[in-house]
């Protein structure tokens, strides 16, 4: 009898240890599943959002532009929640689209943090990954006013490649090089090396074979060189220090957004894929 009953409470032990596993897991599933959606909508907004500026040549209401940030706001801090206790695999492309949305409503200190996660977890992912990431990070930099540790970023987003082999990475290095460029002309931040990284741009134009591929990266070289001329007449009449920092983003960065004829490939821009295939 004594035996029987010891039998039993072993049972019931093991049969709540098992239930408690499944809750476990159950919650796991259900974190992942709810981590995935917010991230996806959070990208489907950000993707509807371009169209819709484009749709209207970029002339939008005040409330449009509010109504956007305050659900993108929304659906990151839904996010953000889970993120602390999620022990599943959350990915550096999630991290970093969390850290963009959280940059663009000013919330630097966590969207630092994030970023900085993102650049451990996508050291294990491969190149371009952690490539997309630096340069997500250079960006937000170059915005907050640090345009060192911004230009930085947008240099190991480019020494992460090995030498680059064939047509496809040698597109996606110009654009690396020439997403550092622009940034530079745009905050008016080391003109001289501005013009050293066209340059550079320019070399990789020579070793391009696919005569598609040279000419789409000449005419995106001349909007580049166009940019930068257009910051040193600027700076030269109204800045001689040469290092202006526009204000950081405004909420809502309603201008934040439009990509630029010839704008470098970067992880912002959803139009073109760089390095697709290679």
């Amino acid at each position: 009898m004594q035996i029987a009953s010891i039998v039993i409470s072993m049972i019931a032990i093991i049969i709540s240890a098992i239930s408690a596993w499944n809750s476990v897991r159950q919650i796991r599933r259900t974190q992942r599943t709810r981590l995935g959606q917010l991230i996806d909508d959070i990208s489907k907004g950000n993707f509807d959002y371009d169209k819709e500026l484009i749709d209207r040549d970029f002339s939008v209401d005040e409330r449009l532009v509010s109504n956007f940030w305050v659900r993108q706001e929304i659906l990151a801090r839904q996010a953000l929640a889970i993120v602390p206790s999620f022990r599943g695999r959350i990915s550096s492309r999630e991290l970093t689209v969390l850290a963009d949305t959280l940059a663009k409503i000013n919330d630097y200190d966590t969207a630092t943090d994030l970023y900085l996660k993102a650049l451990k977890i996508g050291a294990g992912e491969g190149a371009s990954y952690l490539s997309m990431i630096h340069q997500a990070y250079g960006d937000f930099l170059f915005t907050t006013g640090d345009a060192d540790g911004g230009s930085c970023q947008l240099r190991l987003a480019v020494e992460v490649f090995p030498e680059p082999k064939g047509d496809r990475a040698l597109q996606r290095r110009f654009y690396c090089v020439g997403l550092r460029a622009v940034r530079h002309a745009e905050y008016k931040y080391k003109l001289d090396v501005a013009q050293t990284l066209l340059a550079e741009a320019s070399q990789i134009i020579e070793k391009v074979k696919t005569q598609d591929y040279r000419d789409e990266m000449k005419s995106d070289l001349e909007d580049y060189s166009e940019q930068l001329g257009r910051s040193r007449q600027t700076t030269e009449s109204a800045d001689p220090s040469n290092c202006a920092f526009p204000t950081p983003w405004p909420w809502p960065p309603c201008s934040s957004r439009r990509r630029s004829p010839g704008w470098p490939v970067g992880i912002h821009s959803r139009s073109r894929e760089l390095g697709r295939g290679g």
